[in-house]
């Protein structure tokens, strides 16, 4: 699997996250058929892996970098 999909399937789970995150907190302030913590939770999780997923491109992107460089010396 190449780098570029790799990236590209950590940037969809990044905003289906968003998403969840969203969702949750309209749906604790419109309807609210969730509580309070329920939201928070939610939230809380989409963060925390949005939060991983960047790291992991960050990642992808620095050992791509490295590896470009040691093939240009």
């Amino acid at each position: 699997m190449t780098t570029n999909r790799i990236k590209m399937i950590l940037r969809t789970i990044t905003a289906i996250m968003y998403f969840i995150a969203l969702s949750s907190l309209m749906t604790y302030e419109v309807a609210q058929t969730i509580t309070f913590e329920q939201c928070l939770g939610r939230v809380a999780m989409s963060v925390i892996f949005m939060a991983i997923n960047e790291v992991l491109v960050e990642v992808i992107e620095y050992k791509r970098r490295i590896r470009r460089t040691r093939i240009k010396q």
